[in-house]
């Protein structure tokens, strides 16, 4: 991202790691600048405006200084606040591009309705670049299909209420990195995504998973990796 040359083994390039020595990226953030710029290539003639759905700081902060993008990062739970799952009428419609780095395996059930809610961002014609964890083989588990809201208590529990009311603990959680909003709610399959993708009305599925170490990026096993899918429906789901 920096332009920086690092000597990285081939074996530290996984997905979380080979971090850069000059701006501290990682090979996921490569991934989505790598993404961003295949899109830049082809609206070459004009700036594009991105939206980030919690992008981290590094990344955040290098979409932010480039001159061919008006880039704004936004939050669950602080400002800008943007809740994918039901946008404001503040954010829909404004954006060539919506980043999604490992958001979708967090979000409330169903999929779908977040899916939509990017839809709603995107001008006609633009593109969603997402990261998630995702398998090639075997169906999709979502882990808490019946779940309204949840919340984590002061002892580390996780505190569900299903659609009917009924209160519930959660046993044997996983989290992705720490507690709270990091819940894994599903792991999805990689057919169903693009399942999903096609239904919101996103057409142009690509699926990057050739590695590309000149710029330090590794795909780690096939099941982890980058899609571009460009929004071409232009009246929006209801």
């Amino acid at each position: 991202m920096c332009g920086i040359e690092n000597n990285i083994l081939l074996s530290d390039l996984h997905r979380e790691a080979g971090i850069c020595i000059g701006c501290g990226s990682s090979v996921r953030m490569r991934e989505i600048v790598q993404a961003v710029n295949m899109i830049v290539k082809k609206n070459s003639q004009r700036v594009l405006s991105v939206v980030g759905l919690s992008d981290a700081e590094v990344l955040s902060n290098y979409l932010s200084s480039r001159k061919d993008l008006i880039y704004t990062n936004t939050f669950i739970d602080d400002d800008p606040i943007l809740d994918i799952s039901d946008p404001t009428d503040f954010w829909r419609g404004r954006f060539d591009i919506v980043i999604s780095s490992d958001v979708f395996e967090h979000v409330m059930p169903p999929l779908s309705k977040s899916l939509e809610g990017v839809a709603a961002l995107l001008a006609p014609d633009g593109w969603l670049v997402l990261t998630m964890p995702w398998t090639k083989s075997g169906a999709s588990v979502e882990h808490y299909p019946w779940m309204k809201s949840y919340e984590v208590d002061d002892a580390g529990q996780v505190i569900a209420t299903k659609i009917d009311g009924q209160i519930i603990i959660i046993e044997n959680p996983i989290f992705h990195g720490g507690p709270g909003k990091t819940l894994e709610m599903r792991f999805i399959s990689i057919y169903s995504l693009i399942d999903n993708l096609e239904i919101c009305g996103f057409k142009s599925i690509e699926v990057l998973e050739q590695d590309s170490l000149e710029v330090g990026i590794k795909r780690d096993d096939g099941n982890i990796g980058t899609i571009l899918a460009q929004y071409r429906v232009l009246e929006r789901p209801q």
